[in-house]
């Protein structure tokens, strides 16, 4: 009997839809893409963006080449922070190349893991974290030690703090000019998933002014109720069923 959704492509959207929901906004990228990617600043770079990124999610894969492990490697030794979650790659694409492959893997997840949550470190500062069992506790896991790999740059949560997990936040940033060290605008776009309305404390990182631009006029308000608590910039959102802003 055909498997039509491998267990791989099932944690991939999984794990996809548990960022969304925690707040975690990322980008996709395949083994091609990587391999054209810059490690600056233990940070991976693309030529074609101007975003950067400070951690690398692998969801569950038996195979990889060769090449992908060892800019694996490269990205660990250069301060790079990754997650793996479910099952690490145990085969190689090449397979003359099995072994130097189990010795790239060991050099950036650990030499003994044995299906356990495995944490490695570097004097660089690169962080491997290894997390097999994926079960019906991923939410919480991913909650908890996330912030440990990447500090949020949004949260959208309740009174008690927790998250408003039908409320998701796109974020990009745009420098203002191309000099070094040049102000950015930040964008923040927030989408209700959710038949009701949802509410929550908007949290962010960066500082300054709070803006809201209307999709419907193209004019912007400035946001008079943001207040800087806990060295973010905060506010409180309402929004409308499958409303966007």
């Amino acid at each position: 009997e055909t498997v039509r959704e491998p267990e791989a492509q099932k944690l991939f959207n999984r794990v996809s839809d548990l960022l969304l929901r925690l707040h975690h906004d990322y980008d996709f990228a395949d083994e091609s893409q990587l391999l054209r990617a810059q490690v600056q600043d233990g940070r991976l770079a693309f030529a074609e963006s101007e975003e950067t990124y400070p951690l690398l999610v692998l969801p569950g894969c038996r195979v990889i080449s060769l090449e992908t492990a060892r800019f694996l490697k490269r990205f660990f030794d250069g301060g790079g922070h990754i997650l793996a979650l479910g099952e690490l790659p145990s085969e190689c694409a090449e397979r003359e190349s099995a072994e130097e492959l189990a010795e790239l893997l060991a050099h950036v997840f650990g030499p003994e893991r044995n299906g356990e949550d495995h944490r490695n470190e570097n004097e660089a500062g690169g962080v491997a974290l290894s997390h097999a069992h994926v079960g019906e506790d991923l939410p919480l896991w991913l909650l908890q030690n996330i912030p440990h790999l990447v500090s949020p740059d949004v949260m959208l949560d309740d009174d008690e703090r927790r998250p408003v997990e039908d409320l998701i936040c796109c974020h990009r940033a745009e420098k203002l000019s191309r000099e070094e060290g040049a102000p950015e605008r930040h964008y923040f776009l927030l989408v209700n998933r959710a038949a009701e309305s949802q509410k929550g404390m908007l949290r962010i990182s960066a500082q300054g002014l709070l803006q809201e631009w209307h999709l419907e006029t193209g004019k912007t308000t400035n946001l008079f109720g943001a207040q800087h608590e806990e060295g973010r910039l905060c506010c409180p959102v309402e929004l409308e069923p499958s409303e966007a802003r």
